[in-house]
């Protein structure tokens, strides 16, 4: 019975491949492949029920879907920059790409889903600059990924999505003493504003405002 809580879990197949290239004591190059095949991907529905001395009841739960494939790439650099005059060699940089395929087809509630799987987006990069050398630590870094399915929906809604979304985030300590570091961070540097709509981005469900945020930090040893 898949309505009485009984639907399956998620059972699937997966292969994935790496290669790695350190093309320096301080750098690296590395590449992987993923793949994934999922047996009855578990989705959403809504069923009317009868109930004695209530009548018609409108249940939603979990039922299991149709089959889902998933398929991608991943792409990291990595450095450190120690060849640098000083006080550059302190310098290093880090860069990920990841890119994802979705072959799937399965119902939620009255509706088909096609090549769509929650929480996964096509693309998604990280670009992080940073500078370690004694006593001093700081990073910056911008974080993006493309538009995703954040919700099935049901009968009676239809799916959601979180548009494209990126935020620059930064941080800094300080090893004032060996037994007492201060540090900040900062999150969302740009004000920038994650979005989720309906079918359509005219179909707006939500605007979160983070603003910017900053936080201050001191870590003492005794």
């Amino acid at each position: 019975d898949d309505f009485g809580g009984g639907c399956r879990g998620i059972a699937a197949d997966q292969f994935d491949a790496g290669l790695e290239w350190y093309f320096s004591e301080n750098g690296a190059l590395t590449g992987a492949f993923f793949y994934k095949k999922f047996d009855d991907y578990i989705t959403a529905t809504n069923t009317t029920i009868q109930v004695p001395g209530r009548g018609d009841i409108l249940l939603s739960t979990q039922v299991n879907g149709g089959e889902a494939k998933v398929q991608g790439f991943e792409f990291a650099y990595n450095q450190a920059y120690k060849s640098l005059p000083a006080p550059f060699d302190g310098l290093g940089s880090q860069v990920s790409v990841t890119t994802t395929q979705v072959s799937s087809e399965y119902s939620a509630g009255n509706r088909v889903l096609k090549d769509k799987l929650i929480g996964l987006s096509e693309l998604s990069y990280n670009v992080v600059g940073y500078y370690e050398k004694g006593d001093l630590s700081a990073r910056l870094g911008y974080f993006w990924r493309d538009k995703y399915l954040a919700g099935n929906g049901s009968t009676t809604s239809a799916e959601n999505y979180v548009k494209e979304f990126g935020s620059l985030d930064g941080s800094a300590s300080y090893q004032v003493t060996p037994n007492l570091t201060l540090g900040v961070e900062a999150i969302n540097l740009l004000n920038a504003n994650r979005k989720v709509y309906g079918q359509t981005e005219t179909q707006v469900r939500e605007i979160n405002d983070y603003g910017r945020s900053f936080s201050f930090t001191a870590r003492a040893k005794y």
